[in-house]
């Protein structure tokens, strides 16, 4: 633990774990951060800014750094904070690189033992994906109810994931059910091999493939339209060809497109169309 004191009597505890507790001199009051936040922006003014304070720390926070002037250019405790995040980052990433490494070993002899096995979820509400998984050890099994013992797993985030798209997984699957299920609601999966597994990540580039040029096909065929319809004279107001009757003529596009947007915010909202 290393205490500092700013030039205007902000006192700094910078804890072991790389937590800041800050305390101001005028009203006593405490704040804190972590030295992962703090970032080099000197203007001038501010000399080892809290990266993110107004997300993660709050408006209030954000205010005292810069009405306080905690970190001034020229304090002389800005270059020792500085030092310290920079020791505390580097630190970090070569815990997480000796993690991710044997993450990666601790993966690989799943695989190798047959334990780890590729599965294809498909959740209710977020996107599709490919991964490893285990089944749950006779410890885990003793949180979940009976029905969920067999069926659950958990993924193993050092075999990578793969976003894919749902109607490859449900091709490939067929009408074969579900025999997997990761935590969380309604996260189907099924166990595939290797060569299942390469014909979904096939068919979804097929299949995004031609999305995306439905899309483009799409958006020309009405950008064709829209002009024709400036071209023959339509009125985007009133939506029809009244060659200028309605009182307020308008050629311009995004009159309609605005009016559709708010139907669809309307509609969304409340279910009607008015």
């Amino acid at each position: 633990m290393e205490t500092l004191t700013s030039a205007k009597g902000t006192v700094l505890t910078i804890n072991d774990n790389g937590w800041v507790s800050a305390q101001l001199p005028d009203s006593g009051d405490t704040f804190g951060f972590w030295l992962s936040d703090v970032v080099d922006r000197n203007d001038g003014k501010i000399h080892g800014w809290v990266e993110g304070a107004e997300k993660k720390i709050g408006k209030t926070i954000k205010g005292y750094v810069r009405e306080k002037a905690v970190f001034l250019a020229d304090d002389p405790i800005s270059d020792r904070l500085l030092e310290l995040a920079a020791q505390f980052k580097a630190a970090q990433t070569e815990e997480k690189a000796a993690e991710k490494k044997k993450e990666k070993e601790r993966f690989g002899r799943l695989v190798e033992s047959g334990v780890a096995f590729r599965t294809a979820e498909v959740p209710a509400q977020y996107d599709c994906e490919l991964m490893w998984a285990r089944r749950f050890t006779a410890e885990e099994k003793a949180q979940y109810t009976d029905w969920f013992k067999e069926l659950g797993v958990y993924s193993l985030p050092a075999g990578g994931r793969i976003k894919v798209e749902r109607e490859a997984i449900m091709q490939v699957v067929g009408n074969r059910p579900a025999d997997a299920q990761f935590n969380g609601c309604t996260n189907e999966a099924w166990t595939i091999t290797e060569d299942e597994w390469n014909s979904i990540v096939r068919l979804s580039g097929e299949i995004r493939a031609e999305k995306e040029a439905r899309r483009k096909r799409n958006e020309a065929a009405e950008a064709a339209d829209i002009q024709a319809k400036i071209a023959s004279g339509f009125c985007f107001n009133c939506e029809s060809w009244c060659h200028g009757d309605c009182g307020n003529y308008s050629s311009d596009p995004n009159v309609l497109a605005v009016r559709n947007f708010k139907r669809a915010v309307t509609e969304q909202n409340y279910g009607i169309e008015d």
